[in-house]
């Protein structure tokens, strides 16, 4: 904003027509040039389209808001050192829907909760060194859930509650994916499939970890799980192609799936 740091000033924002205030349906774009990259949404019950920062260093927070994005992207981090603190609900009835980051330092703090039983949610970093960390929980229902990169990215899973989303089909890491896991709900509820592609590099960080989600790996080229400290898998293992686990120093793993 050019003016202070709350949403519901207009002289905050250009391209507005509702008296410079954002509404409904609106792409919000953070430039680079702004004067208050840390800033706060006090407006109620916001609907938006997108939301998309190009500057680096903002942090946004303030009340919850729901996306329905007309097109493929939801929420676009496109520059470094971006924190998202807004609680969001992203809502879709079909395609496929994007989280995406090609910067680094980059994370999504708030809670996400998912409105898109008929459509599948992406969290995708870019190429590395690009990453996307999520930190808030995950809930709600969507088809698939996916966690990609754009080569060999880093999308870091810490969320500090359980996540509890559901999917309809199965989770997915894919696109050499590099996806750092360090809690037992990583990847929702425990029923749902987690489908592990060629060579998605799975790390489980946390010695109180117990993945008890069935793991499928699929593909034709080997994947990697890595234990940087003791853990559980206690959900069963799918193999259909080759699989290297390995343990970093005094750590050890439990299988008994």
């Amino acid at each position: 904003g050019t003016s202070d740091n709350i949403w519901s000033n207009g002289a905050n924002w250009s391209g507005c027509d509702n008296g410079g205030v954002p509404e409904n349906g609106d792409t919000l774009i953070f430039p680079a040039a702004a004067a208050n990259t840390t800033n706060t949404n006090d407006l109620i019950g916001l609907n938006l389209n997108e939301i998309i920062i190009t500057g680096g260093s903002y942090s946004l927070s303030g009340n919850a808001l729901t996306l329905t994005p007309l097109s493929p992207y939801a929420i676009e981090l496109l520059s470094n050192a971006i924190t998202y603190n807004i609680p969001t609900t992203i809502s879709a009835a079909s395609g496929s829907k994007y989280i995406v980051s090609s910067g680094t330092s980059n994370a999504i703090n708030s809670n996400i909760t998912l409105a898109m039983a008929g459509a599948d949610i992406n969290f995708t970093a870019g190429a590395a060194p690009e990453d996307l960390s999520i930190l808030g929980s995950i809930s709600g229902n969507a088809a698939n859930v996916n966690f990609a990169s754009g080569g060999s990215g880093l999308v870091t899973i810490n969320n500090a509650a359980p996540n509890t989303f559901t999917t309809s089909a199965y989770v997915q890491a894919s696109g050499d994916a590099h996806i750092s896991c360090g809690t037992s709900t990583c990847f929702g509820n425990s029923a749902n499939d987690l489908n592990l592609f060629d060579e998605v590099t799975l790390d489980i960080k946390n010695p109180t970890t117990n993945i008890a989600n069935t793991i499928i790996f699929l593909g034709s080229l080997q994947a990697n799980v890595t234990f940087n400290s003791s853990s559980t898998i206690s959900g069963d293992l799918v193999l259909t192609n080759n699989v290297q686990f390995e343990t970093t120093a005094n750590a050890s793993v439990n299988i008994n799936g």
